[in-house]
């Protein structure tokens, strides 16, 4: 029976996904080899999978992360698809206004991290506590992605305010509770993984109202070209959203699927 690339894509994910969590009948080492070759099948499905971008890139985080904690427990050889930046993303289909919304995902989040990055300078210089190097990096990582992404969408209108409050950070910089769960966790986690729940949101919201449109009836001809503009942009922007998730579990976040999907 045919079946198309968006299903072919979910098919394998998932296949590889069930493998990759099968702690019963499947050798550790399958596992990690199935958790590599799943990160890379779920950006497969964010890419080909209208509807599926949000689950796609969110479910390939989950899979880098179980990967790179095996590869470090066994000191396998990874290559993590770590994106922080868009350097080399050069040409935009999508719409200005859904990539101001993801400068501004990354904007707020660069100012936040730069906020705690002072604040653990400070704590460092009266009490030897935690240096602020990993997250002044993070927030020069999260500025840099939020000005390429507004060189990308033109003369759209620039969302980002550059500062914002910091009420709650100055009362919560170790741990605060997740407003889109309600569990405490990590600060900066909280924060990383709300970016990347923003933007992963944006797109989704933009493919859905796109292809509802074309089902509509508007036209919708795509040159060879075109699609694979619009491939190379989908594919690079979920591996970025993927990252902040990442970074996100690395720091304690919770990479279960009740903490992920509304609907787990």
């Amino acid at each position: 029976m045919h079946t198309n690339a968006c299903s072919r894509a979910i098919e394998l994910a998932t296949w590889r996904t069930n493998l990759a969590n099968d702690t019963v009948a499947t050798p550790e080492f399958a596992r990690f080899v199935a958790a590599d070759q799943a990160e890379h099948d779920w950006i497969d499905v964010a890419i080909q999978c209208p509807t599926r971008f949000e689950e796609g890139t969110l479910r390939s985080a989950q899979m880098q992360f179980l990967a790179q904690s095996s590869a470090q427990r066994h000191g396998r050889n990874y290559t993590a698809l770590t994106v922080t930046r868009l350097d080399d993303l050069k040409k935009n289909v999508l719409p200005g206004q859904t990539l101001a919304k993801l400068a501004l995902a990354e904007d707020r989040a660069g100012f936040a991290t730069e906020v705690l990055a002072g604040k653990r300078a400070v704590a460092q210089q009266i009490n030897g506590a935690n240096g602020s190097n990993r997250l002044n990096a993070l927030s020069d990582d999260h500025k840099q992605a939020a000005s390429e992404l507004m060189q990308l969408a033109g003369n759209t209108q620039d969302l980002r305010r550059k500062v914002y409050s910091v009420h709650e950070l100055e009362a919560h910089p170790d741990s605060i509770v997740d407003p889109a769960t309600g569990l405490r966790a990590n600060t900066v986690a909280v924060l990383e993984m709300n970016c990347a729940r923003d933007e992963v949101a944006a797109v989704q919201k933009t493919i859905t109202q796109h292809t509802a449109a074309t089902q509509s009836g508007e036209s919708d001809a795509q040159t060879e070209q075109q699609a694979q503009d619009r491939n190379d942009e989908l594919c690079k922007l979920a591996l970025l959203f993927a990252t902040h998730a990442v970074t996100a579990f690395s720091l304690g976040y919770p990479g279960t699927d009740w903490a992920l999907f509304k609907n787990a």
